[in-house]
């Protein structure tokens, strides 16, 4: 596969980043480094990095076991939100979205970009969401009704 695709088996030397924040990890496994701290990354400044490219072990790494629990936390609340409004017409578009990045963040250290938590609070807030179109505003096909437009009365003195 190697000689196939001209590509190495190391995902670009990740694996190489991989074993060097795992070292790291377990000096500080409780509560991590803090966001943003490069310097723990140093090992590895050869290679031109300063993230673990790979999400959960940047979880890790800034925020310790810690994070790690709260953030998985947060994804099962959000998944049984997900799971409860399963029939919500936005509901397979958020599951798709985070399953999406949840992918990415196996090589990229995607769970600190805006987009996915946004995504997060949208999926959290379906219950909201489906009570502001609620289903006397829905037409049989999904699509939202046009409210009438109201008659201008003239008054005249």
């Amino acid at each position: 596969m190697v000689n196939y695709l001209g590509k190495d088996l190391t995902f670009t030397h990740r694996t190489y980043i991989w074993d060097l924040v795992i070292d790291k990890v377990r000096d500080s496994m409780v509560l991590g480094y803090g966001r943003g701290n490069t310097l723990i990354l140093e090992g590895i400044s050869y290679l031109g990095v300063n993230e673990a490219h790979n999400g959960f072990l940047q979880i890790v790494l800034e925020s310790g076991a810690l994070g790690l629990i709260s953030f998985l936390l947060i994804l099962i609340i959000v998944g049984k939100k997900l799971t409860t409004y399963k029939y919500h017409r936005f509901s397979p578009v958020l599951s798709f979205s985070i399953f999406v990045f949840m992918i990415i963040g196996l090589t990229e250290s995607t769970f600190y970009r805006k987009e996915f938590w946004i995504l997060l609070v949208l999926a959290y807030g379906l219950k909201q969401i489906s009570q502001q179109v609620s289903q006397s505003d829905l037409t049989s096909n999904g699509k939202i009704k046009e409210k009438p437009k109201r008659k201008k009365i003239r008054v005249t003195w």
